[in-house]
């Protein structure tokens, strides 16, 4: 996050409760440990806060609601949390925002993919995720509601992603906790030990011998499906010459014992 906020900002102080191995991010810096964290900002208040904060952390560890307040008091400009939009719920967050009403509300029409430790570009979500954003007024106070739980929110359109990529995002991917694990690594690796119903008959069929009529193509003289065939092949189940490996068998055995 701190990178690509460099390339708008004229000073940035990155930091992390965690060591991800980055020189240029100060690790095992507490933002709630307000003595030591803003020692460390040697440039003293900042006008921004910009943060992911954790969602529902263990202790001590202490969360988004936990640390807005903090937050207000020490940005001069602005506080910006990246947060699940869910965040919006439970009585006890609407206690905090009613009296701290953000500024605006940015939510995102695409899901925005992202995983605990590191930056995974494969990575896949099912989580709505929102920009909470507090800007002083110009008399230097927070904005109070309009009315009781109102507040200006905004949709971010799709195509975000897309249009503000670039290809030296993806050095960002090295960046990470010690023994981090891209989700869709773990998910490749899933993928690969599991069959379909129609990936376990072909291979039936190659064990009992009834496979003559599958081409290397993988189209059968009765209109196969190919894309069953490029499965098995992708995921080491069946060789280059459409025979059997040792992994396909030990797939087979597993889904028929299902």
């Amino acid at each position: 996050m701190s990178k690509v906020i460099e390339e708008f900002a004229t000073a940035t102080f990155a930091s992390d409760i965690n060591d991800f191995g980055a020189p240029d991010v100060a690790a095992g810096l507490d933002a709630c440990d307000h003595s030591e964290y803003w020692n460390a900002f040697v440039q003293g208040r900042p006008d921004w806060i910009i943060t992911n904060p954790p969602f529902s952390p263990d202790p001590p560890l202490k969360s988004a609601a936990e640390m807005l307040p903090g937050f207000l008091h020490f940005a001069r400009v602005g506080v910006a949390l990246l947060c699940r939009l869910q965040w919006l719920e439970t009585e006890e967050r609407h206690a905090l925002l009613s009296e701290f009403p953000p500024s605006l509300v940015a939510i995102f029409s695409e899901r925005v993919p992202m995983c605990e430790g590191g930056y995974d570009p494969k990575c896949k979500s099912a989580s709505a995720y929102a920009w909470f954003i507090w800007k002083r007024q110009e008399d230097g106070q927070w904005p109070r509601c309009l009315a009781d739980g109102q507040f200006t929110a905004f949709l971010i359109p799709p195509g975000q992603k897309k249009a503000w990529f670039k290809p030296s995002d993806l050095l960002l991917a090295k960046r990470h906790v010690p023994g981090f694990v891209p989700p869709s690594a773990r998910r490749k690796e899933r993928e690969a030990g599991r069959l379909s119903e129609p990936m376990a008959i072909v291979l039936r069929n190659l064990i009992e011998g009834r496979s003559a009529f599958w081409h290397i193509s993988g189209v059968s003289e009765h209109g196969g499906a190919s894309g069953t065939s490029l499965a098995l092949r992708k995921r080491g189940f069946v060789d280059h010459d459409f025979q059997i490996t040792e992994a396909g068998k030990l797939a087979l055995e597993k889904w028929s014992a299902r």
